[in-house]
């Protein structure tokens, strides 16, 4: 049996629906019959200064009927916790830390600016020091299919090709999530290594997508084209002055594409 993995879920009291509690519960039921896994709700409200939405209160009968009975029959056990202060950001951190989760599922909600991220939800992304999923899908649109960016013909991607290798495998074997691997590159002269995407990922050819075009194009034509439901990308951690910096290319992808994000 394979090792215990803990996973925080976020959910937004001030908000009607929650895409975190909901992308948590279908991992719950993707969970294989080898893994066990521990979820942990933590109850803490996100700023939402441009729209205001119908409270839910979490009451007992709400907990149990949301989290309690679909999580009956699971291989998956849970506690419910309150968060409170002044940074949400700054609970959800070190409640992960404290737990040593393996993942953070946090919800965003489309913001009326345009941007699909506020400044506090960027902050959490930049500070975290697990994965992050950013979900927003509803529940029936779920495939089963994670997709993962890699930049193999850059060394200096090194890093975070392995980060992304490492987090996929994870929660592949974990959630029985079929892995497929995309690859952007921009000149021709640097043509990525199909053969060694394919040793590093173990996935079949064609689950391999090597095309060439701006990163961002690439990367949400590809997700769009197999209906991947979570999209694994990995960036610089960066904190202070940095961390409250976007990356250009990240919020082009995060803006164009509705479906999960995972950032590792």
């Amino acid at each position: 049996m394979q090792p215990q993995i803990t996973v925080l879920v976020v959910i937004d009291p001030s908000q009607k629906n929650h895409p975190a509690l909901e992308r948590a519960l279908l991992l719950a039921n993707r969970t294989s019959d080898n893994a066990t896994a521990k979820m942990v709700f933590i109850v803490t409200p996100f700023k939402q200064p441009l729209q205001q939405s119908p409270t839910v209160l979490c009451t007992s009968e709400w907990l149990k009927e949301n989290i309690h009975d679909p999580l009956v029959g699971t291989h998956v056990e849970y506690s419910v916790t309150l968060g409170w202060g002044s940074s949400s950001n700054d609970i959800i951190v070190q409640a992960a830390k404290e737990l040593n989760a393996a993942l953070t599922i946090a919800p965003y909600y489309e913001q009326q600016s345009g941007n699909m991220f506020s400044d506090e939800k960027w902050k959490l992304l930049r500070e975290s020091e697990n994965p992050v999923l950013m979900a927003s899908r509803p529940s029936e649109n779920h495939s089963g299919r994670m997709l993962c960016t890699v930049k193999i013909q850059d060394e200096d991607y090194a890093e975070r090709n392995q980060r992304v290798l490492d987090v996929a495998s994870k929660f592949s074997d974990h959630f029985e999530l079929e892995t497929h691997v995309v690859n952007a590159y921009e000149d021709s002269m640097e043509y990525p290594d199909r053969s060694k995407i394919a040793s590093m990922y173990s996935v079949p050819n064609d689950r391999i997508y090597v095309k060439q075009g701006e990163p961002q194009d690439i990367i949400c034509d590809v997700a769009n084209d197999i209906d991947a439901d979570l999209i694994l990308i990995s960036s610089h951690r960066r904190k202070g002055l940095k961390g409250a910096l976007r990356g250009n290319m990240i919020e082009k992808i995060i803006q164009r594409l509705d479906r999960d994000i995972l950032m590792i």
